[in-house]
C-alpha cells in the first residue's frame, strides 16, 4: 500500500464518523422539529375546543336486570320485554314498558283489545319515535293512540335503529302474514350513517353496549346499484393514541366524516325507501314517510317519497335552534312538549291525507 493510498483510507476513516454525526444532529433536529411541531399543534386544537377521545362509559341505571336489549337472528337486537326504570348519570329518571314483543307500550297494559277496529298503524322509528328519556304516555305514538283509538297504534320505535331496520319488520311482517293497515317511516337525516354503519356510526353505539348486545344490519348498493343488506358486529377499532392526544382524535373524527362523506349512505337509504315500498305496494300496506330532523336530506328525502307515489310530510320541529323541545340538561332527546307536536303533527298528517284512503277501500 502505498503512502497516498495510506492516506486516503485515513481520510476515509476520519471522514465517516463526522458524516454519521452529521446525520445524526440532522435526524436529532428534524425529530424535535416534529415533536415542537406535534405539541404546538396539540395546544392549538386544545385550545380550540378539542379533547382526547372519552367514551361514554357513565353506565345510566336500569332497573331491574340492568339491560334493555336481548339478540335478534336479522334486527341485531329488540328491547326486553318488561317494565323498568332508568336513572341517566344526572340522577334523573322516567319510565318505561315494553309488551311481549319487546315494543313500546301506547295504551295502558290490558286495554289493547279496546284499539283496532279500523286497522293497525305501525310507526317504525328509533329512539325519537321509542321517547328515549320521557315516560311511556309522553310519547308521540301514545298520543297518536289516544286520538285514534279506533286504530291500534303500534311503536315499533328502538333506541338506535335506523331505517334498515323498518325494512326488516315489514319484511319479517309480511312473510308472518301480519303485515299492518298503515307503515310509518319516521325518518331522520341521521339514519343515514346508521343504514350504512359507517366509522362515526361504530363510534357512538360503543355507548350503547352496556344495555346489551348490538349486532347490527347495513345496506350497501352492489355495482348494479341494488340494495344489499348484510349484518355486522360492532367492533370500533381507536386510533393509536386517540385517548391521548386532542390532535389525533381531530384527525380520527376528520377520516370519519370524509368515510360518511363517501359512503353513499344517503343514495342507500333512498334504496330502502324504494324496497320497502315495493313490498308495501305488493302486499296491500299504505306505506307513508316523514321526516322527523330539519335538514336538506330529510326534506330531499320527503320529496323522494313522493315521487315514488308515497304520501309524505316534514313534521320535524328544528330541535337544533328550538333546544326547549329537547330534555335538556338531562338528555339531548325530544322532551313530552316535543313529543306532543310530533303527535299533532303526524296525526292530522294521517287523517288528512292517509286514513280516508283505508277508510275509502
Amino acid at each position: 500500500m502505498t503512502a497516498a493510498d495510506r492516506g486516503g483510507k485515513l481520510q476515509r476513516m476520519t471522514t465517516q464518523p463526522k458524516r454519521r454525526r452529521r446525520r445524526t444532529v440532522i435526524a436529532a433536529i428534524l425529530f424535535g422539529t416534529l415533536v415542537v411541531g406535534l405539541g404546538v399543534a396539540e395546544f392549538a386544537v386544545r385550545r380550540q375546543g378539542d379533547v382526547p377521545y372519552a367514551p361514554n362509559d357513565v353506565p345510566d341505571i336500569i332497573e331491574p336486570g340492568g339491560r334493555l336489549f336481548q339478540p335478534h337472528p336479522r334486527l341485531g337486537y329488540t328491547h326486553i320485554p318488561g317494565d323498568y326504570r332508568i336513572t341517566l348519570a344526572d340522577g334523573y329518571q322516567f319510565e318505561v314498558s315494553h309488551d311481549d314483543a319487546g315494543l313500546r307500550r301506547t295504551c295502558p297494559k290490558g286495554e289493547e283489545s279496546l284499539h283496532g277496529e279500523a286497522g293497525e298503524i305501525w310507526i317504525l322509528g328509533c329512539s325519537f319515535t321509542y321517547g328515549w328519556s320521557i315516560n311511556d304516555a309522553e310519547t308521540f305514538p301514545w298520543r297518536l293512540q289516544e286520538w285514534l283509538p279506533k286504530y291500534r297504534v303500534m311503536n315499533y320505535g328502538t333506541n338506535g335503529y335506523g331505517t334498515v331496520h323498518g325494512l326488516i319488520e315489514l319484511e319479517d311482517a309480511i312473510a308472518a302474514g301480519n303485515a299492518p293497515d298503515v307503515a310509518v317511516i319516521a325518518y331522520g337525516s341521521f339514519h343515514d350513517d346508521r343504514n350504512t354503519f359507517v366509522r362515526h356510526r361504530r363510534k357512538g353505539v360503543n355507548a350503547w353496549k352496556k344495555f346489551g348486545p348490538l349486532i347490527q344490519p347495513y345496506g350497501s348498493l352492489d355495482s348494479n346499484g341494488e340494495l344489499v343488506v348484510e349484518m355486522a358486529g360492532t367492533e370500533y377499532a381507536e386510533w393509536p393514541l386517540q385517548r391521548q392526544s386532542a390532535l389525533v382524535h381531530r384527525l380520527e373524527r376528520a377520516y370519519n366524516d370524509w368515510e360518511s362523506e363517501h359512503a353513499n349512505s344517503h343514495a342507500v337509504s333512498k334504496a330502502i325507501v324504494k324496497r320497502m315500498h315495493e313490498l308495501a305496494q305488493a302486499n296491500g300496506i299504505e306505506l307513508v314517510l316523514v321526516g322527523m330532523a330539519r335538514t336538506p336530506e330529510t326534506e330531499d328525502m320527503v320529496e323522494y317519497a313522493k315521487s315514488l307515489g308515497m304520501e309524505a310530510a316534514d313534521v320535524s320541529l328544528g330541535l337544533r335552534k328550538n333546544k326547549h323541545l329537547r330534555n335538556l340538561p338531562h338528555d339531548g332527546h325530544p322532551n313530552a312538549e316535543a313529543n306532543e307536536l310530533f303527535a299533532k303533527k303526524i296525526g292530522g298528517f294521517l287523517q288528512q291525507q292517509v286514513l280516508p284512503k283505508l277508510r275509502a277501500q
